[in-house]
This record gives structure tokens, C-alpha cells and sequence, in this order.
């Protein structure tokens, strides 16, 4: 009995670390479809998208409403030794390649679709030290 207890324990606080260490998300998350006339490229875009950057880093990309020259986005990432979990909103240009890309004073990040429309290649630069991390993120069924 004694030892079933301690496995339990052990696991319910490694879930709580992990579910700790995951990326958040805003409560109020609604992803509106793409118009028909959004070239598929671009609409594939919409939704829910994670990955791990560097390979350990947890992250998770939404895009909540996208048309041909703009998305509203939200960027979530975990934490990590030195970096506190968090995620920002923001409205993004939809560039070539197709490409949405947000920039601040700290980082910049871009995300561009993959040939197969069902993956993106992201990538962090963190300006002051233009050190870079890289994500290949997956679509998650909404």
C-alpha cells in the first residue's frame, strides 16, 4: 500500500511540473474559418498549431482569423530553464511563401508553410544575442 501511494504521489506531481511547463492559452481562444476567396496556402494557416522549439522548448502557434494580407495570432510557448512560460496576441502581416511574422524589441518570429500545408516551420531570433531556435509545428484537430 505504502509504495502504490508514493507512485501515485510521484506521479500526480510530475504531471502538475509538465502541466506547469506546457505552453498556455488564453481562455477566450475562437479561430474563425477563412473566406473561400483566401488562397488555400494561406487559409491553411487557420487553427491550432505546436511543436517543440529546439527540440525541448514546448510551443504552440493559433491563428485565430486569417485573410489574405493579415492574421490575428497567438504565439504560446513553455518554460524552461530561464524562460517563463507565457504567450502574446497580436495582429501579424501574411507575407510571401507564405509567411506571418511578429517582432517586438525582444524577438522576432516567423512562421512559414510547409509545401504539404500541414506543417510550418517557425523560427525565434533573439535579437540581443541573435541567438536562434527553431520549430517544426503540427496542426491539432480542432
Amino acid at each position: 500500500m505504502d509504495i502504490s501511494l508514493k507512485t501515485i504521489l510521484i506521479l500526480f506531481i510530475s504531471l502538475n511540473v509538465i502541466g506547469c511547463m506546457s505552453a498556455p492559452l488564453p481562455r477566450d481562444v475562437t479561430i474563425i474559418p477563412p473566406s473561400p476567396d483566401v488562397p488555400p496556402n494561406v487559409s491553411a494557416f487557420s487553427g491550432s498549431w505546436q511543436g517543440k522549439w529546439g527540440g525541448s522548448l514546448d510551443g504552440k502557434l493559433i491563428v485565430e482569423r486569417i485573410d489574405s494580407k493579415t492574421a490575428d495570432i497567438i504565439i504560446s510557448w513553455g518554460a524552461m530553464s530561464g524562460v517563463d512560460r507565457g504567450y502574446l496576441k497580436a495582429k501579424v502581416p501574411v507575407l510571401s511563401g507564405p509567411t506571418l511574422e511578429y517582432e517586438d524589441n525582444i524577438n522576432k518570429w516567423t512562421f512559414r508553410m510547409n509545401n504539404n500545408l500541414r506543417s510550418i516551420e517557425g523560427e525565434i531570433l533573439e535579437k540581443a544575442v541573435s541567438s536562434k531556435m527553431t520549430v517544426t509545428m503540427e496542426k491539432i484537430k480542432n
